[in-house]
């Protein structure tokens, strides 16, 4: 069906219209005014010539296209990562279905196109913008087997924070997914064949750029960069009815790295004793056995924000009742063996009993340690003496259970930057600054960064923010931050095609579309066929003036 491409309520447009179909009668009274002496047969040629030139100036204004139905068609481009039995038994499982070379895209009609794999051709993504077809786009992502997937990770922390590493793998066979920080294994899990959503978690051991290693079955397979900002330190009260060697132990170590520590232990009925160690402000943490549970100082230090940690337990059935009864809490315990301590590893033990899983809980990896939100951070440990590991020369080992459990207690950080990586060149990548008094405007680089107030806290700002370099990049100095910017990597092939296909999505809501399908296509004369049309037309009347 012939359809014009013709702009009925513009009023020039009319205007050139109704010149152009005036031009037909002048033309037709000038010819028969100045050749009234031609013979029959020159008249109509002459008469003809004319017709057909006003007739393709008419066809030109008027711009007339076909409409002409197609078949539903899918057509699959492959990345060059996807082997090519991969590619066909798609096709085979898709009805009306075919293999598209890049280079030939453009003379195919179809009504979806399937982009497989991460490492699509550039030229696909401007040619569909250029086409004057436009299908549905849908991208499936190609992995092969112990290929990582979907990583994710923290791009700033803070020292001492816990960095959490998700992500996704189809594993061949049972085999071990570890991350090692130098060259200690910090975390690790057991994979099952099939496909496996994986989380590991440690904390931040190192100051500034930090890259870990990921090891897929003692094959080292990627390796991930954050930075580490330095942490405020800690005030720690400890609040004990009598002195042990493990408190003792453990208040001497964050002394040590730069805490702030106060020991109150009560040596007799009427006397306690008060060590001072780096002298500060309120505490941000109590450490404390569960007989304090009901101690005014505990209880005015959870309704104030602060958190507190219960250590030493004797029976945690019963202690643990006292404890939610005076803070609200919601902990509970079950017996797990006969014996007077069950084995965490070499050198650390807890007790025999194990914490139960709870909505409102979160429980620390590896440790029978949970914390509960309440107005601060409640938490109980059922560890044994942890000194032992010092003094068996794991002071490792040490460091790595109480900067875990301390990673989980501590207060926000101010200027606290959340930036998920891998941060990709080219790509929008989001920034929150919470806790923040900086302004709206954030230098990154030779760049700035605008930021937005978050409407429920004024002291928490968003921004997105599209790196163009790859490397560290540093933030401005009041937040005393850089980031990695991954430049060519997967991350990066796999962000260009998601990038891609979301925005070329906003695209297609004026196409003529129904049931999701497309019904029928656009034909249009080309412009150089206009062009020669009009040229052979005013040729043939100049060569037929000539011979009158």
């Amino acid at each position: 069906m012939i359809q014009f491409d013709f702009d009925w309520s513009d009023t020039l447009s009319l205007v050139l219209l109704v010149v152009v179909v005036a031009l037909l009668p002048l033309q037709l009274w000038l010819l028969f005014r100045n050749n009234v002496r031609l013979s029959g047969s020159r008249s109509v040629l002459k008469v003809a010539l004319n017709v057909l030139l006003w007739f393709s100036l008419l066809a030109f204004v008027l711009q007339p296209y076909f409409n002409r139905p197609v078949q539903s068609l899918t057509g699959i481009i492959a990345g060059k990562d996807v082997p090519y039995e991969v590619a066909r038994r798609l096709t085979d499982s898709l009805p009306n279905s075919e293999l598209v070379a890049p280079k030939l895209l453009r003379k195919k009609v179809l009504d979806t196109l399937v982009l497989l794999g991460q490492d699509i051709p550039d030229l696909i993504f401007s040619d569909l913008q250029k086409s004057g077809r436009h299908p549905f786009v849908k991208w499936i992502p190609y992995f092969k087997s112990d290929q990582l997937r979907q990583l994710s990770w923290k791009g700033v922390l803070n020292k001492g924070e816990m960095q959490v590493l998700r992500g996704s793998v189809e594993s061949s066979k049972n085999q071990v997914l570890k991350v090692s920080f130098g060259a200690n294994a910090v975390d690790s899990v057991v994979l099952n064949p099939g496909i496996n959503d994986f989380k590991l978690s440690f904390p931040a051991f190192a100051e500034g750029r930090t890259a870990v290693v990921l090891h897929l079955a003692n094959t080292t397979v990627d390796t991930l960069r954050f930075f580490a900002r330095k942490a405020d330190s800690l005030t720690v009260r400890f609040i004990l009815d009598s002195p042990d060697f493990e408190s003792r132990n453990l208040a001497s170590w964050l002394g040590k790295n730069g805490n702030a520590v106060s020991y109150d232990a009560r040596i007799s009925k009427d006397l306690t004793a008060s060590v001072r160690i780096n002298n500060a402000a309120a505490p941000d943490l109590f450490i404390t056995s569960p007989d304090n549970a009901k101690n005014a100082a505990i209880k005015k230090a959870v309704e104030n924000g602060a958190s507190v940690l219960f250590m030493g337990f004797q029976d945690p059935s019963s202690e643990m009742q006292l404890i939610n009864a005076a803070l609200g809490t919601h902990f509970q315990v079950r017996k797990v063996s006969n014996e007077s301590a069950i084995n965490i590893s070499n050198t650390l033990s807890a007790l025999p009993y194990s914490l139960s899983p709870s909505g409102n809980q979160l429980q620390i990896p590896d440790y029978p340690v949970a914390v509960e939100k309440r107005g601060g951070k409640v938490a109980v440990s059922l560890l044994n003496e942890t000194f032992p590991m010092q003094l068996a020369g794991d002071s490792v080992g040490y460091q790595n259970v109480w900067n875990k459990i301390f990673a989980y207690l501590r207060p926000p950080q101010e200027n606290n930057v959340n930036i998920v990586a891998p941060v990709i060149a080219g790509a929008k990548n989001h920034i929150k600054i919470s806790n923040s008094k900086i302004n709206k405007l954030v230098k990154w680089g030779s760049d700035s960064l605008f930021t937005r107030g978050s409407p429920f806290n004024e002291k928490t700002k968003n921004g997105i923010f599209i790196p163009s370099a790859g490397g560290w990049v540093g933030l401005e100095d009041s937040l005393n931050t850089e980031l990695f910017v991954e430049k060519s990597s997967d991350y990066v092939k796999t962000a260009q095609v998601r990038d891609f296909v979301a925005a070329y999505e906003k695209q297609l809501s004026g196409l003529e579309r129904k049931d999701g399908k497309l019904k029928s296509i656009h034909t249009r004369l080309p412009d150089w066929f206009w062009f020669a049309l009009i040229l052979i037309c005013f040729t043939a009347l100049w060569v037929e003036a000539k011979f009158s």
